[in-house]
């Protein structure tokens, strides 16, 4: 909203991060402009839900995709294996334009390329960062720890718009 968009669609499983956003979000000023949905991205109706909420927020039946960017930091994918690449085929269905944080090193980089290709998508950009992450689960061993990203900008199948994409598209 910052940046100009008319609308922000926030999807997050983790409540206590839809309260921070909450807050940040009325401190802002944003909450009109703002939806949140509590969503799990591993349910396989994810995205007809999410594609419900946009349709009934824009008020349209459809909503051309070159109209939607998403930005997201999924999981890494190192505990519940595949979940980041679930997060990039729910992105890609939805968005023209996706930014993405994922675990730095070639063999990732590869890994992710040849995903995100299956799915429509090309990559444009990648740009290696060292974030330093604050321990939230129960696996993580240190405070905080600095972690070298890979944030990917990746372009998907503009021709399709958001309401007509299903997982069984090969386009």
């Amino acid at each position: 909203l910052i940046f100009g968009a008319s609308h922000v669609f926030a999807v997050e499983v983790d409540s206590d991060a839809i309260d921070i956003l909450k807050k940040n979000a009325r401190n802002l000023t944003f909450e009109k402009n703002l939806t949140i949905l509590q969503q799990d991205l591993e349910d396989n109706e994810a995205i007809q839900r999410i594609q419900a909420v946009i349709h009934q927020k824009l008020n349209t039946d459809r909503y051309p995709k070159s109209d939607i960017m998403c930005i997201m930091n999924p999981p890494f994918g190192f505990i519940k294996k595949g979940i980041d690449i679930r997060f990039l085929e729910v992105a890609i269905a939805l968005a023209s334009i996706v930014y993405s944080i994922h675990a730095a090193g070639e063999k990732n980089r590869v890994h992710i390329r040849n995903k995100v290709e299956k799915l429509g998508g090309r990559i444009t950009h990648i740009l290696t960062q060292k974030l330093i992450l604050r321990a939230q689960f129960k696996h993580h061993k240190q405070k905080r720890m600095p972690t070298l990203v890979d944030i990917y900008r990746i372009e998907s199948n503009c021709e399709k718009t958001g309401s007509e994409f299903s997982f069984n598209d090969k386009k």
